[in-house]
């Protein structure tokens, strides 16, 4: 009888990837999925826009629609993206502060003049970043895409809840890396609320 509020997870794949229960039968098994099955309500639209460009606003709008469902909560609503709608992460949440409780990208990269504007936007969002400090395709140290650099900014605008997380795989394994191996992810977004307006 009693009504149940589940947290909303958002998640935007990267190129060649489906959805978040699309990634082969080992990952389905494993312990971060059934963490993810048992705490949250996924949502895992299909990513139409190249790694260069903005995220499609229809996506935030289905966001939205979904937070007005009864059996949603709308205060634990988290966002995270891999690879190439990394940046999607970065750039939905500054635009809608009022609706993501906190982000996780993963092996995610921004482009370098909007560094200033991402940090000054989500210096209060709370943020747990994940790279790989061997990843070639997505690079922790790149001049143009650095998420290194975004970090330093974060802090230097007055972020006191920015986690970065550097592990040692390829890219082509980051995604088991951060959704399947444990539940770190899943239990440090749920940590955080969004503050009623």
């Amino acid at each position: 009888g009693k009504k149940c509020k589940w947290p909303l997870l958002v998640y935007l794949h990267g190129t060649g990837c489906g959805s978040f229960f699309q990634s082969g039968k080992k990952y389905l098994r494993s312990t971060g999925m059934h963490n993810a099955t048992d705490c949250f309500v996924v949502l895992s639209p299909a990513c139409e826009w190249w790694w260069k460009q903005i995220p499609s606003e229809w996506v935030v709008r289905l966001v939205q629609f979904l937070t007005c469902a009864s059996w949603i909560a709308f205060n634990r609503v988290y966002l995270t993206c891999v690879s190439m709608v990394g940046m999607s992460s970065w750039e939905m949440c500054a635009k809608r502060l009022d609706l993501f409780a906190a982000i996780a990208p993963v092996a995610s990269y921004h482009k370098a003049d909007r560094r200033e504007f991402l940090a000054g936007a989500l210096k209060g969002t709370p943020t747990l970043s994940l790279m790989s400090s061997t990843d070639v395709t997505c690079p922790l140290h790149s001049e143009r895409l650095s998420e290194r650099r975004l970090w330093e900014e974060l802090l230097k605008a007055g972020s006191t809840t920015l986690q970065a997380e550097v592990c040692q795989v390829d890219h082509e394994r980051i995604f088991e890396e951060a959704y399947c191996k444990t539940t770190f992810l899943y239990e440090w977004l749920l940590k955080w609320k969004r503050r009623s307006c």
